[in-house]
């Protein structure tokens, strides 16, 4: 179990929100975790979970899942949602291209948010990159027809690099007229984002959305 003397959290308020993948063995889906079939969302790498937070009291009809390798993040992400006690966000601790692959059935997700993933710039670490071909194949699974992908970035290279591997990929339409955007007004920001932001930095967006005759 998590846990961290500078947060005020029981055991069980831990329990409530974090997800044990021991014990959802036919998978992670809104049905498993919270008991209804609302439409299911995730974000990998949700840090502090200030972009979840946002986004779940704007949509309370979706059901929000945040994957986070940090402990210290994912028991302040619970900590923040508690206080409000909002019931349509859990957590996952973990690596999340893994538990995306292994814990979340084919067809469960109807969006994907990926914001700001470090971008390894250095090419002798390229391969610790989230976003490669074997991750488009997993996310091709896991994606409902039509669910969405969202790829949020201040690396203009890792952005154009990254858009040129859906453009290239029939199983996936971009879902922007234009080819990206530098800004969306109706997506809630990230703590990233906010500081980049205030740093004069370019952001990117680029929305991909799966091909239903893809199948």
């Amino acid at each position: 179990m998590l846990k961290m003397s500078s947060i005020n959290l029981t055991e069980e308020e831990i329990k409530h929100y974090l997800i044990n993948t021991e014990n959802v063995k036919n998978g992670i889906t809104s049905q498993s975790v919270f008991n209804n079939d609302y439409p299911l969302h995730l974000e990998i790498g949700c840090g502090n979970g200030h972009f979840l937070f946002a986004r779940s009291q704007i949509h309370p009809m979706i059901n929000y899942l945040g994957i986070e390798i940090s402990k210290k993040r994912i028991l302040k992400s619970i900590y923040k949602i508690n206080k409000q006690s909002i019931e349509n966000i859990r957590f996952i601790h973990g690596d999340g291209r893994y538990i995306l692959d292994f814990y979340l059935p084919n067809n469960s997700l109807d969006a994907c948010y990926l914001n700001f993933p470090d971008p390894w710039p250095k090419r002798k670490h390229i391969k610790h990159r989230i976003l490669n071909p074997s991750f488009i194949d997993i996310l091709h699974n896991k994606l409902r027809d039509n669910g969405s992908f969202y790829f949020v970035s201040d690396d203009d290279f890792y952005f154009f690099k990254t858009l040129s591997l859906f453009e290239s990929d029939t199983r996936f339409m971009n879902g922007f007229i234009s080819k990206y955007r530098n800004n969306i007004e109706e997506y809630e920001t990230s703590l990233y984002e906010e500081k980049w932001r205030k740093m004069g930095k370019e952001i990117y967006y680029m929305l991909f959305r799966k091909n239903k005759l893809s199948n």
